[in-house]
């Protein structure tokens, strides 16, 4: 599988380095343009972002359904 800090970082994202070179995070992000890893990773990014939206559907729908059994 892949590292989520690795994800953020090729995504441009400082978040959870700890390095002080946050500024060569944009040019790390600026290197995945027109590579083989580009397409992939727009994909996985617009899935995880998916796959949290339909987390919290599917956690408001449980409440939902939870509510109906205490009425």
């Amino acid at each position: 599988m892949h590292c989520k800090h690795r994800i953020r970082i090729l995504q441009g994202s400082t978040e959870g380095i700890v390095s002080r070179n946050h500024s060569d995070v944009a040019r790390v992000a600026e290197w995945v343009a027109g590579t083989d890893l580009e397409v992939p990773l727009r994909t996985v990014i617009s899935l995880e972002n998916e796959a949290a939206k339909i987390a919290h559907a599917l956690g408001m729908a449980k409440k939902a359904l939870a509510k109906c059994f205490l009425d």
